[in-house]
């Protein structure tokens, strides 16, 4: 896909949190190079400080829900014997750990697990 060969031809950050960064290509541009550098230094920065890597969590997940559903989701799992209810919070789960890795969290990225909360 042309996106995949743009990054690998011109990104340094990785797209997870848990590789490290790549050498820095020949830019041709001088506002392609900042961009990219900006990219990096928000990597190192989300890398170094785990707080800042849940803070963006945060933002992407109160796009799709509010802190009560959150409440009333935890509620249901403790009052909760559904075996539905308990699969859908664990894709759940398994949705948000794979986002933790990711270093750029943007709504797009969850927006086809927010069909489950209408199964739990």
């Amino acid at each position: 896909m042309p996106y995949a060969v743009y990054f690998h031809d011109y990104r340094i950050a990785p797209p997870w949190l848990v590789l490290t960064e790549g050498s820095a290509p020949e830019y041709r541009h001088a506002s392609l190079e900042n961009s990219w550098k900006d990219d990096l230094e928000k990597f190192r920065r989300i890398k170094s400080h785990p707080s800042q890597n849940l803070a963006d969590f945060r933002v992407t997940a109160t796009f799709y829900v509010s802190a009560l559903l959150f409440f009333v989701i935890f509620i249901g799992s403790l009052v909760s014997c559904s075996y539905r209810f308990w699969t859908a919070t664990l894709i759940c789960m398994c949705l948000c750990g794979a986002l933790l890795i990711e270093y750029a969290k943007t709504p797009h990225y969850v927006a086809g697990g927010i069909g489950l909360l209408g199964v739990m």
